[in-house]
């Protein structure tokens, strides 16, 4: 959709419509979303358990109402940024939106919620991200394996949430399984993977990687120092067979027969594109499947050259995965490739 327009917002310059009644609790904690000294989260919530700021009620434009409902008609009606209080979520951000919700029946919205979400009234809630602001173009929150009628349609765990908030529209960072670390009072995004430190057993154990360009593997450390633990073996993926493994409090147990599917190089290449992927970038999985379009598109011998090189580019335990395909899996590029 090119109908609207993303712009980059500073938190200092939020301001409100001076027609709605000021919630400066919410515009606070919308502030604090956006420097990141606070996380959201995604939820469907039950309608009853929204409640407005004020009892202010808006006379709902013609315009506003055509645009609702072609939201709604194309999967992704607004959503409601809203707070917990009180044992309900407080909405004050769009009280037109929160309005035709109401006229139209609906009995859960989608919502982001500034901190924390809790409560009966959550049916369910996604990951933990941090808000902000991008001049990309929205990409609206959808619900997944849902077939109500709440707008909603079905999406991959890792997609982008977007919304209208006050006077512009948002671009929303997930924050994969919750991982962040705190420095200087501001939040850094990351994302677990896992593999074992070699330290007299194989202790099997989470390498978080951070937007940054930091990874924890015990210690923090550099992408480049990230490497070379891996090339010495600090940091290892595969492990003989008959080996020692430690699984913190799970336990620990020798094992046997093993099967290691992830080599230790590609497992760096992963660790790059998890960077990439937490600073908006492309990642290798990504470049391969436009490579792969646009071979099918022109099939000549330089796209194909071209899908190559981007395909040996993803980590090999990850190719299988490129198209999202779970039964014929990367096939269709392998059979162009090398046939």
């Amino acid at each position: 959709m090119n109908m609207y327009i993303s712009k980059t917002v500073k938190a200092s310059d939020i301001s409100v419509n001076s027609n709605v009644p000021r919630d400066n609790y919410f515009i606070e904690l919308y502030k604090k979303a956006l420097k990141g000294d606070i996380l959201c989260q995604i939820a469907l919530i039950k309608i009853e358990g929204i409640k407005p700021f004020t009892g202010y009620e808006p006379k709902i434009s013609e315009d506003y109402r055509s645009y609702f409902e072609t939201q709604e008609k194309e999967g992704k009606p607004p959503m409601l940024h809203v707070y917990f209080k009180d044992d309900a979520f407080v909405m004050s951000d769009d009280y037109n939106a929160y309005f035709m919700y109401v006229e139209k029946g609906y009995k859960e919205v989608g919502c982001i919620v500034l901190g924390e979400v809790t409560g009966t009234y959550v049916l369910e809630k996604g990951k933990l991200f941090k808000l902000e602001a991008s001049n990309q173009e929205p990409i609206y929150v959808i619900k997944k394996d849902r077939g109500d009628d709440t707008g909603v349609k079905n999406t991959d765990d890792n997609s982008l949430f977007s919304t209208s908030s006050l006077t512009t529209f948002k671009t929303h960072k997930v924050v994969p399984e919750g991982i962040y670390r705190k420095e200087n009072n501001k939040l850094i995004l990351g994302k677990a993977l896992t593999a074992y430190i070699h330290n007299g057993q194989y202790h099997l154990t989470q390498i978080k990687v951070y937007e940054d360009g930091l990874i924890d593997c015990w210690e923090l450390v550099s992408f480049e120092e990230f490497k070379k633990k891996v090339r010495q073996g600090w940091v290892v993926t595969e492990v003989p067979n008959i080996a020692d493994i430690n699984a913190s409090l799970l336990g620990s147990f020798t094992a046997t027969n093993v099967v290691n599917y992830v080599k230790p190089e590609e497992f760096i290449k992963e660790v790059k594109d998890v960077i990439d992927e937490l600073n908006g970038k492309p990642t290798t999985s990504e470049l391969c499947r436009e490579a792969y379009e646009e071979y099918k598109k022109d099939p000549t011998e330089a796209n194909k050259i071209k899908l190559k090189s981007a395909y040996e580019a993803v980590p090999q335990h990850n190719r299988i995965y490129i198209l999202g395909d779970q039964d014929h899996k990367d096939s269709a590029i392998q059979s162009i490739l090398y046939q």
